[in-house]
């Protein structure tokens, strides 16, 4: 568990070493980095490439890898609309397959929704705990 010396950031040696333990598809993260900002802030743009370096490329509902930047959603926890920022501590990647299940409040549609990508019990958690955050109710 010790962190290694020769990983440091003052050094050429060491910061190669830093980039080397990234096990992240580096063509996802080139297209995140070229993508155009559409209207929001440079932070939000550089924080997606935080979180994607933090989320290992993984979605953070259903934790599978991210195989290509256009199926990446950038989703904040406490919606702009109720006060959110974009900030770090606000935002979370996900496939955006799952949007309508955060943004739907009928519960024939959220039902509808949740049989067609097959939600299971863990899923429906993360679910519902981004819809609490953005004051929705759960799914049932």
């Amino acid at each position: 568990m010790a962190k290694r010396n020769a990983v440091n950031s003052y050094t050429v040696k060491g910061r190669a070493l830093v980039h080397t333990n990234l096990n992240l598809n580096h063509k996802i993260l080139v297209d995140i980095s070229k993508q155009k900002s559409g209207g929001h802030s440079m932070e939000y743009m550089d924080c997606r490439l935080s979180l994607f370096s933090a989320q290992q490329g993984k979605c953070s509902i259903c934790g599978e890898e991210f195989t290509t930047s256009e199926e990446i959603e950038t989703w904040l926890k406490k919606p702009a609309e109720k006060g959110g920022m974009e900030r770090y501590q606000n935002m979370i990647l996900i496939h955006k397959r799952y949007v309508p299940l955060l943004v739907a409040t009928s519960p024939e549609e959220l039902k509808t929704i949740s049989k067609s990508l097959k939600i299971n019990k863990k899923i429906l958690e993360k679910v519902n705990n981004l819809r609490k955050q953005a004051w929705l109710p759960a799914i049932e």
